[in-house]
């Protein structure tokens, strides 16, 4: 009787340890997504605009900005576009010389704009205190007017025929953990992407994009709240600078210098696949990872980050 108990009581004993026994990813697809987490968000940015024109001389026609070569016989003029394309290439059939001009040394303006970004990205980590992320974004620019500096007053303020336009960007990040735990997770992250800027494509059907040679570059800080060991949600408020610098005319000295500045707060969230499926047994009440035979099985759905004693069911 008492041989009969103890083999029961070891059955028992194997049965429970292999319920528990942390095992290996169920296949190797779901392991290497594991290993991606994707990232969702939206937020709201504030963008601050300064163009600065060197050297060349400037002149308001029918409410738009001219600049022009005052080194030049020629009547080819410049229309300036301060949110796409900085200029288009035009023929003025009159004289410039009768036009009333800026002194031809730099003519800067200043304005604010408002963006509105959309999000995805996907993100690694790398030896527990390092994440490597890479992503794209469609962002929404609103500005409806530029401010000229105090030595150009007469010039009064610049509104552009399109008030808002669409940027898209490519951009990779690293970042290093400061702080990481069952509760949260916080980070710095530095950021390089590359801008493509578009008038109004809706409403614009010659709409083209003005690409930025030069990265945009930026720092920010992220802070993530875990729901679950599979979901996130966060918050990063990330400063990025944006240059562009172009000559309209290759023959002269005179440059476009056009810089943006953002501040972009974000909200999203974050999803990791799991590295195994839920437990496909009926009325099973383990919540934690188990083993049913020899397959291995979540206890609980991804958005579930505790059992129902309230316990977190992960460590990080």
């Amino acid at each position: 009787m008492l041989a009969k108990q103890k083999f029961y009581i070891g059955f028992l004993v194997l049965f429970f340890v292999s319920a528990v026994t942390y095992a290996k990813p169920s296949s190797q697809w779901r392991a290497f997504f594991n290993a991606l987490h994707l990232n969702f968000a939206t937020g709201y940015g504030v963008s601050s605009y300064e163009t600065k024109v060197y050297n060349y001389k400037a002149f308001f026609q029918d409410g738009q900005l001219y600049i022009y070569n005052p080194t030049s016989d020629s009547q080819t003029v410049y229309l300036v576009q301060w949110y796409s394309k900085p200029y288009i290439k035009k023929h003025l059939y009159n004289s410039t010389q009768s036009l009333a001009c800026n002194q031809g040394q730099l003519l800067s303006y200043n304005g604010i704009g408002h963006m509105f970004p959309l999000i995805f990205s996907v993100h690694t980590d790398i030896k527990k205190k390092m994440r490597f992320e890479i992503g794209g974004s469609v962002c929404i620019n609103s500005i409806k007017q530029l401010t000229p500096d105090e030595k150009n007053q007469d010039f009064g303020t610049y509104n552009d025929a399109v008030s808002k336009h669409y940027l898209t960007k490519i951009f990779a990040s690293l970042g290093h953990k400061l702080l990481e735990n069952n509760f949260c997770t916080l980070l710095v992250n530095t950021q390089f992407g590359y801008d493509f800027i578009y008038n109004d494509i809706f409403e614009d059907e010659f709409a083209v994009a003005a690409n930025y040679w030069m990265p945009a570059m930026g720092i920010g800080v992220t802070f993530e709240k875990h729901i679950s060991e599979y979901m996130s949600w966060f918050c990063r408020f990330t400063y990025e600078k944006l240059r562009f610098v172009d000559k309209p005319d290759p023959t002269f000295g005179g440059v476009i210098n056009s810089e943006r500045d953002n501040f972009i707060l974000q909200i999203g969230l974050t999803l990791t696949c799991g590295e195994m499926p839920t437990c496909p047994v009926p009325h099973c009440k383990i919540e934690g990872k188990h083993n049913h035979g020899e397959k291995t099985y979540r206890g609980v759905a991804i958005p579930v980050g505790k059992n129902s004693k309230g316990y977190r069911l992960y460590q990080k």
